[in-house]
């Protein structure tokens, strides 16, 4: 907890008090993997800023811009339009602190699943958006965008592949019952009967 009072000419003071056993102190830290050492704050604009210098983007707002932003101009240089969800970048935006937008692959064959299984998948599981090729009316491409909290020191090579992984064993399940449903019920023709009494065509 950082509570701190007083005049911006002046030293501020700690407001001293306790919540759960933690007490109120002037000490905050950056993020853990790129600034994990501990942080003096005097007063609000201190705050933001030292946090920022830390790799910590307070504001949640500009989370959401950041992220956009980037991944927009990322899914442009691949020739692709992003294809934008506003719950998602909302909920992704609240799980990092210093946004780092990559991009992942899956195989072409997985394209049969119907467009909203894959993106559904791909959301529900990683947290990631989907993309199109531009002017590809609602088809899908093979390449979707995650975000990472940590600026990785092979430019996120390995984070985007480890995503790609996930995203691919998601997407099998997905296939199999996509052409499970698909495929004939092995004794339909002993329902044959039965339907034909309430009119149903079972073909």
């Amino acid at each position: 907890i950082v509570c701190t009072f007083g005049p911006e000419t002046e030293e501020p003071a700690v407001v001293d008090f306790e919540i759960d056993g933690i007490r109120a102190g002037n000490v905050t830290y950056g993020h853990r993997f790129h600034a994990p050492g501990p942080i003096t704050v005097r007063r609000f604009d201190d705050y933001v800023a030292k946090l920022e210098a830390a790799r910590v983007v307070l504001d949640a707002d500009r989370r959401k811009e950041i992220i956009l932003h980037d991944a927009r101009n990322l899914a442009f240089a691949n020739g692709l339009d992003l294809v934008e969800d506003e719950g998602l970048l909302e909920e992704v935006s609240g799980l990092v602190e210093w946004p780092v937008v990559l991009m992942g692959e899956f195989e072409q064959d997985f394209l049969t699943i119907p467009g909203e299984v894959i993106r559904l998948t791909i959301r529900a599981n990683q947290k990631c958006f989907v993309t199109r090729p531009q002017g590809a009316g609602e088809d899908l491409s093979n390449r979707f965008i995650l975000v990472a909290n940590i600026e990785a020191n092979d430019g996120g090579k390995e984070i985007a592949y480890g995503n790609g992984k996930v995203v691919r064993a998601r997407l099998s399940d997905a296939l199999y019952f996509w052409k499970t449903d698909q495929g004939d019920l092995p004794d339909l023709d002993q329902l044959a009967d039965s339907a034909a009494k309430f009119d149903l065509d079972l073909k």
